[in-house]
This record gives structure tokens, sequence and C-alpha cells, in this order.
């Protein structure tokens, strides 16, 4: 966990479809690199891509009890794929099931 100025305690999730991605955001200290190995469904919109990448993110932390019910999640992601993109800010509260409470801001 990192600490800022504030005393907030913040840990960095970062899912990505690339085991190389993956493997290097190691050496960043508080990332907690998250491989979403399901392919790219053609069918599928961005966005609900995007919402599957950051369930299954959430399930993994669960699953190393790095969330509680209570905790916040803010997701920073993009309105297609590519540099350039991101214009989507996202703040996230975890349920007692684990599940996430979505409240939407976007630029």
């Amino acid at each position: 966990q990192s600490t800022g100025s504030s005393g907030i305690n913040a840990e960095y999730g970062v899912v990505t479809r690339d085991v190389r991605v993956a493997r290097q955001l190691h050496l960043f200290r508080g990332c907690f690199p998250v491989y979403y190995s399901e392919p790219k469904d053609p069918n599928m919109s961005w966005m609900e891509d995007v919402d599957n990448r950051i369930k299954f993110a959430v399930k993994a932390a669960g699953n190393i009890c790095a969330l509680e019910a209570g905790s916040k999640i803010v997701t920073v992601t993009g309105w297609k794929t590519g540099a350039g993109s991101t214009n989507t800010v996202r703040t996230l509260t975890v349920d007692d099931k684990g599940e996430i409470i979505t409240k939407y801001y976007q630029k």
C-alpha cells in the first residue's frame, strides 16, 4: 500500500490482456497487475468489455482480501482502444457481497 500526503492508503489494480505488460507491472511499487485472459468479443460493445474487465479485477482483489464492504475504487478508462482516448473516470463502491455499486462521471 502506498500512503499519500492525505494519509489515504491506495493500491493500483491494472487490468491487461497482455501477459508481458502484466509481468512488467510487478516492477512498479503499489501495482497489482490482473491478467485478463478472455479474448476480445467482436460482438460486445467497448463499454461492456470494460465493465467485464473491471468486475474481473474486483473479484480478483476480493479473492486476495484486498477489498472489503465499503471499499472505494476509481477507474480510469477510455471510450475506445488506443492512446489519447482516456476520458472516463468512475468511482465504484464495493458492497457486502463483493459486487460494485457504480457512480458515473464523464468528462
